[in-house]
């Protein structure tokens, strides 16, 4: 006979997977767990390494596509990492309340021939609080999502680079 402890057991187990289920279908995924591109011919690398130029760097690799300038079909070209912060607005007391940080990267892309395809800029902006008594906890959080933001724009430069590639 059933007892409560094993009614309650299978019921959470019908419940998570009934939940796996329905994220999974959604197209829901944990963040980090795809490179961000379906770039998938050979490509080279150049430009200012910084830390875009990494992470894009480490997701060609990843997904053994980064090759020399002589055997790539493409070269994506980057140029430096360009930040804006400024205060979008104010407290009482006229101190900045929130900012705005604002990431450009300019990339080319030419082909195998040295052929311009394309040259464009990626634009990436985010906007957080900021508190003067907690200066040290902002200060860590605009860390983290200048980080995270240049992990976006990176994925970003690779999806537009790959819709670009697709129409070669």
């Amino acid at each position: 006979m059933l007892n409560i402890r094993h009614l309650r057991l299978i019921v959470l187990s019908v419940v998570v997977c009934l939940m796996a289920g329905t994220l999974s279908g959604c197209g829901w995924r944990v963040r980090g767990s795809d490179s961000g591109s379906s770039l998938t011919i050979k490509t080279a690398l150049a430009g200012v390494q910084h830390t875009v130029y990494r992470e894009i760097e480490k997701n060609l690799q990843r997904r053994d596509i980064l090759v020399s300038a002589s055997e790539a079909a493409i070269v994506l070209t980057l140029a430096e990492e360009k930040w804006q912060r400024r205060s979008v607005s104010v407290s009482n007391s006229a101190l900045a309340a929130e900012y705005q940080l604002t990431l450009n990267v300019a990339y080319s892309v030419t082909s195998q021939d040295h052929q311009p395809i394309t040259a464009r800029t990626a634009r990436l902006a985010r906007s957080y609080t900021f508190d003067q008594n907690d200066a040290v906890g902002k200060d860590r959080e605009e860390r983290l999502l200048r980080k995270e933001m240049q992990r976006d724009i990176a994925r970003q430069i690779q999806r537009q680079v790959s819709a670009v590639a697709a129409r070669q």
